[in-house]
């Protein structure tokens, strides 16, 4: 039977003409209310309303929003190290643990109730939670069940070991509790730095269209960002 192939269609993905990026939107409000009050400009800008007084709140407001900009960059830099700590760590804690738990998996291969109760008879967790609360178990029962942790010993997963191991878990317990709220403060300024954003870029841009009405083809608004073609 005879087909038809079908063309081969690719999508391209559409990229974003003319992206300004939020630190370049900054440039841009800080050039136009820092030049704002030139004598070429303010007087006919105060027609409408751009007195000096609203000229430096809009002033006061990209300084907020540089700050806010700043704060974010720390925090998410913040964030970033914790989260590649908290891997690192649980990484380490993980090697050990499987090695213990494969060799656990030999010695009560024949001991059912050991097998349940050290969570050997089911997969191991990959998300943090569940793989935490398996390893946090597999160790307290070795350290509180005296005939698990005689068996443990003859494979050298001795009581200093196991305590050991114990420490470490708590330790990487503190060093995710530290992931989240570095977490939480960059997802603050985050929020923090968009809000300042979408109240202050209205604001800018009205300033720009009543700039260009006003003085139309006029290499005075060059001072404030805006492009004017020569004559």
């Amino acid at each position: 039977m005879e087909t038809l192939e079908q063309p081969l269609i690719i999508k391209k993905k559409k990229v974003r003409k003319n992206y300004v990026s939020l630190t370049s939107w900054l440039e841009k409000m800080r050039l136009a209310f820092a030049n704002a009050m030139l004598s070429s400009i303010f007087p006919t800008l105060e027609t409408v309303g751009y007195t000096e007084a609203r000229l430096l709140d809009l002033r006061q407001k990209v300084s907020d929003l540089e700050q806010y900009i700043g704060e974010h960059q720390t925090a998410h830099a913040n964030k970033r190290g914790e989260t590649d700590q908290s891997k690192k760590d649980m990484k380490a804690r993980n090697t050990v643990y499987s090695k213990h738990r494969a060799m656990a998996k030999l010695i009560f291969a024949e001991n059912a109730l050991a097998c349940s109760v050290l969570n050997l008879h089911v997969a191991k967790k990959k998300d943090y939670s569940n793989w935490f609360q398996d390893v946090s178990n597999f160790y307290a029962q070795l350290a509180l069940n005296t005939d698990l942790a005689a068996e443990a010993e003859r494979v050298s997963i001795t009581k200093a070991v196991v305590e050991t191991q114990r420490q470490q878990l708590a330790l990487l317990q503190e060093q995710k509790n530290k992931q989240r709220r570095a977490a939480a403060e960059a997802k603050q300024t985050l929020e923090r730095r968009n809000k300042a954003f979408d109240q202050l870029y209205p604001l800018y841009s009205e300033y720009i269209k009543y700039a260009k009405i006003l003085m139309p083809n006029d290499q005075a608004l060059e001072a404030i960002g805006i492009k004017v073609k020569s004559r």
